[in-house]
C-alpha cells in the first residue's frame, strides 16, 4: 500500500513474511517506476530495477533492521542499516534511519585495480546523493499513509 505514495516506486510486493515473537521478518521485492531510454535499453535490464528489502523488526524496541540486496552486482553492493522509532511528544514520532552502503568496483568493466581505491568512495558518495532522498520520502510516504488511513 505504501507504493502508492511513491511517485517513482511501481510496486512493493511482499515475497515472504514470517511472523516471530519479537516482530514480523519480511523480504520485499521493490519495483522501481522508470522508463528505460531505448539507448540504453540493450544494457538496462529490468531486473535493474528491482531490489529485495530483507527487514527484521524489534517490536520491544520500536526497531527495524534491515539489508537491501541489488539484483545487478550482486557481490560488489553492500547496504544495510536500522529504522528506528521514537515518541515525540503526545502524538508524534521521530523517525531515524541509519545506514551503510559499500560498493565494491572489483570486477567491475574497464576498472583497473590501481583506480579503485579512488573511484569506490566517489561512486558510494554519488549512490547515496541519490538513495538519501528516496529513503526521506519513504517515511514521508508512511506518514502520508498513515495519517490518511487514521
Amino acid at each position: 500500500e505504501l507504493a502508492r505514495y511513491l511517485p517513482n516506486v511501481r510496486s512493493i510486493r511482499v515475497l515472504e513474511r514470517e511472523e516471530l515473537s519479537a516482530g514480523p521478518r519480511l523480504h520485499n521485492l521493490w519495483e522501481a517506476e522508470a522508463r528505460i531510454p531505448r539507448v540504453a535499453a540493450a544494457f538496462i535490464k529490468p531486473t535493474m530495477l528491482q531490489w529485495d528489502d530483507h527487514a527484521r523488526w524489534k517490536d520491544r524496541h520500536h526497531l527495524c533492521e534491515w539489508t537491501i540486496a541489488t539484483r545487478f552486482f550482486t557481490e560488489q553492493v553492500r547496504c544495510q542499516g536500522t529504522n528506528s522509532f521514537h515518541a515525540e511528544g503526545r502524538e508524534g514520532t521521530r523517525v531515524v534511519l541509519a545506514g551503510e552502503l559499500t560498493i565494491s568496483l572489483e570486477g567491475f568493466p574497464g576498472v583497473p585495480r590501481a583506480l579503485r581505491s579512488v573511484l569506490e568512495p566517489q561512486v558510494e558518495r554519488f549512490a547515496v546523493a541519490l538513495i538519501l532522498p528516496n529513503l526521506r520520502r519513504v517515511n514521508e510516504a508512511l506518514e502520508r499513509f498513515l495519517d490518511e488511513e487514521g
